[in-house]
């Protein structure tokens, strides 16, 4: 058996997995609390301030990626600290996962997704590994308070609490 033939696809896999993952988990992550209304909006609200976090972070720690991409100091792709793919991934992984209610594949597809990403970003030389740790840490740590702020939110509020279930039950 031909080894290139196997690892030829897999690695075309995790290219395109760790380039293109960072938008397609929190795509999935909304899909699956989707009839969740009040987590759904609460998950995008907090993506997006994770997304300027991390833009801010970049501007302040200036730290330059192994392999540049851009010699515009200016772009938003010059700095690599911290990897934002790291923490837009672990971020979806953090919110996700609080929600699933201990269902193994939703935690065991969202924790492999999230690895393939960053070894992506590793190998191609994107980010130092420092970089794609730092990036991961603030992810799950935002991923968490935004769980925890959403839910805290929904359980003080006067309206009808939210279902606890990733599974669509037919009431929207």
């Amino acid at each position: 058996m031909d080894t290139e033939k196997i690892l030829v696809p897999i690695e075309t896999f995790i290219h395109h997995w760790g380039d293109n993952g960072h938008l397609v988990m929190p795509a999935c992550a909304s899909l699956c609390i989707l009839y969740m209304r009040k987590y759904w909006w609460g998950f995008w609200l907090f993506f997006g301030i994770n997304i300027l976090i991390n833009i801010v972070l970049k501007k302040i720690i200036c730290q330059e990626r192994p392999m540049r991409t851009t010699e515009d100091k200016t772009s938003y792709d010059y700095y690599g600290m911290p990897s934002g793919h790291s923490q837009t991934v672990m971020f979806s992984f953090a919110y996700i996962v609080l929600l699933a209610n201990q269902n193994a594949l939703v935690y065991i597809a969202f924790f492999f997704s999230s690895l393939v990403v960053m070894y992506q970003r590793y190998i191609s030389k994107k980010h130092s590994i420092s970089q794609i740790a730092v990036g991961g840490a603030i992810g799950l740590c935002l991923g968490y308070v935004a769980y925890w702020l959403v839910k805290r939110h929904i359980e003080n509020s006067e309206l009808e609490p939210e279902p606890e279930t990733l599974v669509y039950t037919g009431n929207i």
